[in-house]
This record gives structure tokens, sequence and C-alpha cells, in this order.
């Protein structure tokens, strides 16, 4: 009876041995450069006691945050988890619960990774004085010894930190820290915080209602990235950049793409600055307070989230916002071509998206002939189809006979050629077009196009043909070719801008100053494309003829 008695009353009991279960919580706030609050909580779970225990469910509480404003919660440890949020007396509850049998050793530990984002929580009081609701210190349903850090934008200049916090500056951030101290239940601390910022270096704080992703799939194989931003400026400084978070971490440049009609800007391509995209000089627009706006950018899909596979080439790609915050209403697309099939997912959507989300968007494709409604396959599908299967070829035999060998040898100096022949034919499709600029000649930009597309694909066609071999007779060559590649396409890239460029001024679209500064830096990435293509062959070429 009295072991059935707390069952009776309602009271839970502790799960055996979880009472020797000790708590200790790296709580860490980073305030994004557009007013998000990035949150990252590390659980340590040591067990203290003389036999295993169960891991346990925890619960971290958020004073005075809402719940309407926290992205999807994620979570990372030993074992899978699941993580939901209640709000309720004036403070939000994650709910953290491993899935399946695991136990923490006697005298071991466990840690569990908790990621979060906050929304709304910075407001401003004027221009580049800003005010952010931040939880310095969430408590546990157990008893737990916190350490709490908070990031702000390093140029931060804070007025009157939050008691037992010492600041300091790094090279990328105001740092504001507590040392490691106990925290009872239900006694999390949320305040504001107050700090201002130099007009030159302040973004506004801002809101991305939506993002519409489409994967646009051409029917030479080549997946671009469109994004198009629906962005409203909440408050502080006109907002004149962006910070965007892309798929490709690397990228140094975008393509700003019309997506009005009729369209405010004509296509072209832009620099990033430390992933800075300026809306004022691409778009000649300033967003003030309480306006909305929505841009289009584009850019190509690296090739880490590509793999060959059954005929084709599949993709997996995490579903992560452009932007360092939430989108409220996130969108992913496919846009193909009449030449090529696509399998998997279609058209998903994502509500409250946050860059922590741990969701991957997965399709295949491949090549359909469409011979019963008699139609004619496009060229460029045909050079994809070989090189799809010279691809998929190096998946046979990766052993270095002395045939093998020499027959990469054989045709490395049709792969080097071709490569020379197209630089020789970039710069004859370059001068001619200068004479347009110049008034001495008309010289049609289809043609001049179609010159290039000549080019581009018998040098595509003979890379198709020549990677299996090089990968067979030396397969530490692979991340040379993937950067080969990767060149060529910047290359391709440049010399089709620069083409549209021509056009541009040829057609009164754009001013000569326009022409000058958008001119330098196509070619300048041309020149570097080229440089580096160069040295990738000549690599390969040297590394190959080694006996």
């Amino acid at each position: 009876m009295l072991l059935s008695a707390p069952l009776l009353l309602g009271i839970a009991l502790p799960a055996y041995g979880q009472e020797n279960l000790k708590y200790a919580l790296n709580h860490e706030v980073r305030v994004t450069d557009h007013g998000f609050l990035a949150v990252s909580e590390t659980v340590n779970i040591k067990n203290d006691g003389a036999s295993a225990t169960a891991l346990p469910t925890f619960e971290l509480i958020y004073p005075s945050i809402s719940a309407a404003n926290m992205s999807t919660v994620t979570v990372q440890g030993p074992v899978a988890f699941t993580a939901d949020k209640t709000f309720a007396n004036g403070a939000t509850t994650v709910k953290v619960t491993p899935q399946g049998g695991s136990q923490i050793p006697a005298g071991s530990s466990a840690t569990v990774q908790v990621n979060l984002y906050l929304m709304r929580q910075v407001g401003v009081s004027t221009g580049t004085a800003f005010l952010a609701l931040i939880p310095l210190t969430p408590s546990m349903n157990q008893a737990a010894q916190v350490n709490s850090t908070i990031r702000l934008q390093p140029d931060a200049d804070v007025g009157a930190p939050p008691t037992g916090f010492e600041v300091k500056t790094s090279s990328d951030a105001k740092i504001l820290s507590r040392a490691a101290q106990n925290v009872e239940p239900g006694k999390g601390i949320t305040e504001n915080i107050g700090y201002s910022r130099n007009q030159a270096n302040a973004l506004a704080v801002l809101d991305f209602p939506s993002v519409t992703r489409i994967f646009e799939i051409s029917d030479d194989g080549k997946v671009v990235v469109h994004d198009e931003i629906r962005v409203v400026n909440h408050g502080g400084v006109p907002a004149t950049k962006i910070k965007l978070t892309l798929l490709n971490k690397d990228a140094t440049s975008v393509d700003i793409v019309p997506i009005s009609q009729p369209p405010l800007v004509n296509r072209f391509t832009t620099s990033l600055q430390n992933g800075m995209l300026d809306i004022a000089s691409a778009y000649g627009v300033t967003l003030n307070r309480g306006e909305e706006s929505v841009f289009g950018i584009e850019y190509p899909l690296p090739a880490e989230y590509t793999r060959s596979a059954d005929g084709g080439v599949s993709f997996q790609v995490p579903v992560k916002p452009p932007v360092d915050g939430l989108v409220n209403s996130l969108t992913y697309k496919i846009s193909s071509s009449s030449g090529v099939s696509v399998t998997g997912s279609k058209d998903a959507a994502y509500k409250d998206a946050a860059p922590s989300d741990n969701n991957l968007f997965n399709f295949h494709i491949g090549l359909t002939f469409a011979w019963a409604s008699g139609q004619i396959i496009p060229v460029a599908t045909i050079i994809f189809l070989i090189v799809l299967v010279a691809l998929l070829s190096t998946k046979i035999s990766l052993g270095r006979s002395v045939e093998e060998i020499g027959e990469a040898v054989s045709g490395l100096e049709d792969f080097a050629a071709i490569f020379e022949e197209k630089a020789v034919a970039t710069e004859d499709i370059l001068r001619s077009l200068e004479k347009t600029r110049k008034g001495t000649a008309k010289t049609s930009f289809a043609e001049a196009r179609r010159r290039f597309e000549t080019v581009r694909t018998r040098a595509a066609s003979k890379l198709g043909e020549m990677r299996p071999k090089i990968l067979a007779a030396r397969p530490y060559l692979k991340n040379r070719l993937a950067d080969l590649t990767n060149n060529d396409r910047e290359l391709n890239r440049a010399v089709f801008d620069l083409i549209n460029l021509y056009e541009q001024f040829s057609n009164g679209k754009i001013r000569e100053e326009t022409f000058n500064n958008l001119y330098g830096r196509h070619r300048s990435r041309l020149d570097k494309a080229k440089d580096q293509l160069n040295d990738d062959v000549e690599t390969i070429h040297d590394e190959i003829e080694k006996s």
C-alpha cells in the first residue's frame, strides 16, 4: 500500500538511479546581424551512482520567451531525441526526450546538444541603439550548474552588463559571460540588454516572412539555386545590406535576377563582401522601417550535394534558409526542362525554418528521350549523357594497370589541347565583342554565345571521356579533377556574364560607367578561373606522365 500510494496520489517517482545524476549546462546565445537569437545548449549529464542508469528526459525553461517566436528545436546526442515546446505561465518549456533504450554507465557522462533560434527579441530604441530580450540563464527541471555566454557584434557598446556578467571583446564578437553557478528549477533569468553600434557597421533588424527556393535543372544536368527572399525592415537603420548564408559557403558572388514584371533590374553578377548582399548597389533601393521587398538571387548548386546513382544523379540538400535567422515560410521547389526526369521530393514547405534545422530535401535526375512525342533530343542533353556515363564508369575499377595508365597518357595531349583551344576561342570572342563597344562592328551576340557553347561542350565532353581514365591511373587526383570542374564552370559563367554585359551596353540598358565597373569584376573572375584551370590541367598532365 505504501509503495502504491504515490501512484494513487499522482506523485511521480524518479527513475531508479536517476537521483544520482548531476547536470551541467553551457548556455550560449548569439545575436545575429539582423536581430535573431541563435541559442545553443550543451547539457552534460554525469552519473555519480554505483550502477548504470537510463538516459533521462529533461526540460529547459525560458521565462518571458514566447514559443511562437521559437524555431523548431533540434537535438543531437548518443541516441535520437524528440523535442516539444509548450508555453505556460509566461515561460516556454522545451521538453527533450530520448528515444530507445540508452544508459549512462556508473562514473560516466552523456552530452546532449540542443539548438534553436528566436525571432522578434531585438527592438530598436533610436537608430543604432538596440534593446535585446535575451534568456541569460535558462533553468531545468533538475538543479544544474549553468555557465552563460552572450555574443553580440564586435562593435557593440554595452551600456550596463547584466549582474554578474563580465564583458570582453574578441575579433568577431563582444562577449558577455558568467561563470557556472547553481540554478534551481524555475529560477531562470531573462533580461533586456541595451547596446549601441557604430552607424557604419549597424545592420537593420529584419523579418523574413517567406523564401522560395527553386532548384532549376537544365537539360545538360546543371542545377542552379534560385532564391526569392521576401524581407521586411523591422527597425533600426535603413536596410542597405542583407547577410546571406548560402548552400555554397564559399560563394563570393551571386547572380541578381529579375523577379517582377516588368523587371526592375537586368540580370547581372554581383560580388559578396563577407557574405553581404549590397541591395542598395544591386537594386538601387533602400528599405526604411516597415517597408517590404522581394529580392532574387541565383548561384550554382555545389558539387558536394551530388552523387551518381542508378543511371543518373542524386541530390541530398539541407533545408536551410539563405539568411542567418528564421524564415516564417520556406518553400523548396524543382523546375526542370523537358529533357530531364525528376523523382523524389517535388515541392515541400517548412514553417519557421532556421539554420539549426536538420531536414533534408532529396531528389534524383535522369534523362527522358520522349520518343513517343517525336521531340528532338537537345544536343546539350546528349553531352550530359556522355559525361554522366563517363562519371558513372569511374566506379567500375580503380586499378592502376600498365594498360590503364598508358590509355590515360594517350589522351592527355588532346585533353590539354582542348582547354587551350577553349582559352584561345574565349579571348577571340571577347575581342570581337570589344569592337561592338567601340562602335566599329555589330557582332551578333547570339553568334558569340553559340561559338562559346561549341567550345564549352567540346571541353565538357573531353573531360567526361578522360575522367575515368585519369581516376583509374591516379585515384588521388579525384579532388584535383573536382577543382578543375569547378574552375571550368566559373570560367563559363564569367564568359556568359561578359557577353550579357556587352549586349546590355550595346542596347543602351546600362551606362559606360556601370559597364566599366561590372566588366572589371567579370574579367577578374575570368582571369582567375583561367589561371586555376590551367594549373589544374598542368598538374594532372604531370602526375599522369610520372613513371
